[in-house]
């Protein structure tokens, strides 16, 4: 308390100007006050306790109790001891203030975020968790959310994160889930192991965000692709696929029989040379052209061609294509 034995054996009440606290951070009225609820109703009071000091606030676990009692057992004289927790309280308010963060965070997001017991039961969802898989808190909890997963990924889901269970090793899955009515929803799982103090796996803790949106768009561009596949190499008219720098990347049965070329044997080849062009910029600048004819010398007979070109899927040819005829 900051106070030399003869100061406080002569003291008969605690300061007025010293701050005293409850264990929320709220001053405490003299009634409260732990000797004092002892007078008042005979009974033992435990106590956490902040009281000022020159130092700042120092907590205490306070036990007031009855020494003495008069005939009528009211107590005559308390006896109070003190222990300074002030390292473990701090550390437990700091605690808890995380744990609240966290907390708040967790229920305000838009990614679920879950938590499992080292068996797989759920102990924890957050709220977007469970608008995720269509399930109450009641319903999350243990296995109930095993029961949401496609009944066709099953199987997998369990082989994959029981490999990764009994490896401790994080793991990432995408799976469906079969929701009420028939609804499908596509889900990208990210979890990780939690190991105790004492170094045993304890827990998984992840995240499942909702990837339908984005594998129904990779499906359509998937189908798109393989539509134009089949168009490429099937069309009546010569076609390649360049890259910026003007290497062909790939060239349909009617180029190769414009050049009299075995198929695949245009691969990799230089296209402006193939075409007599000085550059890509030649070849791209009269292929956009009024006029993209185009005259190529051949030892057997001029071919004469028209040319026209369109940038497609640059982030995977980085190129264009070239239609021949």
């Amino acid at each position: 308390l900051g106070l030399s034995h003869d100061e406080l054996a002569q003291s008969v009440r605690i300061d007025p100007d010293r701050a005293v606290l409850d264990a929320r951070g709220i001053p405490m009225d003299r009634e409260r006050f732990p000797v004092n609820q002892v007078f008042a109703t005979g009974r033992p009071v435990d106590e956490t306790l902040g009281v000022g000091s020159s130092e700042g606030i120092r907590w205490f676990h306070v036990r007031a109790e009855p020494l003495e009692t008069a005939e009528d057992g009211s107590p005559t004289l308390v006896v109070t001891t003190m222990s300074d927790i002030s390292s473990r309280y701090e550390a437990e308010v700091a605690l808890d203030a995380a744990q609240r963060r966290e907390t708040t965070m967790a229920e305000t997001t838009r990614i679920g975020i879950f938590r499992t017991d080292a068996a797989g039961n759920c102990v924890y969802a957050n709220p977007q968790w469970q608008e995720i898989f269509a399930l109450t808190t009641d319903e999350a909890y243990g296995r109930g959310w095993l029961e949401r997963i496609h009944p066709d990924d099953r199987a997998r889901v369990h082989a994959d994160g029981g490999g990764a269970s009994d490896a401790g090793v994080p793991i990432r899955i995408e799976f469906r889930l079969l929701l009420p009515g028939d609804t499908v929803r596509w889900v990208r799982a990210n979890s990780r192991p939690v190991y105790s103090s004492s170094g045993k796996l304890d827990a998984f803790a992840g995240t499942i965000e909702d990837i339908t949106a984005e594998r129904v768009a990779s499906e359509l561009a998937e189908r798109a692709q393989q539509r134009y596949q089949v168009a490429f190499e099937n069309a009546p008219i010569g076609m390649l696929e360049l890259d910026r720098e003007g290497r062909v990347l790939a060239a349909n049965a009617a180029v190769d029989t414009l050049f009299d070329a075995a198929a695949g044997a245009l691969i990799g080849s230089d296209a402006c040379g193939l075409l007599g062009m000085d550059d890509i910029d030649t070849l791209v600048e009269r292929s956009l052209s009024d006029d993209a004819s185009h005259t190529v010398r051949d030892p057997n007979g001029d071919r004469h061609l028209f040319l026209r070109v369109a940038a497609i899927d640059t982030e995977t040819t980085e190129g264009g294509a070239w239609l021949l005829q």
